[in-house]
């Protein structure tokens, strides 16, 4: 559900359940995935300046894992973010593709 709450925030990310998009993204999130899920983690917001932005995360890529371990909840993906400097994201695309993005915090 779309909300206007203050989200959590990770070095410029901030991830949600996909159905947390405004109306009309939502729609568009909806239409680019065949099979959507709508508990999905989605990225909702990467600062243009920051290290996520520079190794390619945007708005709309669909989070599937973080340093191996699936992703289930946005609270799982800020668990195991916070417990690494070297953070590797699975994330899909919203042509499909799936790849590796990797933030080097150190």
């Amino acid at each position: 559900a779309y909300s206007k709450e203050q989200a959590q925030q990770w070095n410029g990310v901030t991830v949600d359940y996909a159905t947390a998009f405004p109306p009309d993204l939502l729609f568009q999130y909806y239409s680019r995935y065949a099979g959507f899920d709508p508990k999905a983690i989605a990225v909702m917001d990467v600062q243009l300046d920051s290290q996520a932005w520079e190794a390619g995360l945007r708005v709309g890529n669909k989070v599937l894992a973080v340093n191996g371990k699936l992703i289930d909840s946005p609270e799982k993906f800020y668990e195991l973010v916070a417990a690494s400097n070297m953070v590797k994201i699975s994330a899909q695309d919203l042509q499909g593709r799936t790849r590796q993005i990797e933030i080097d915090l150190m």
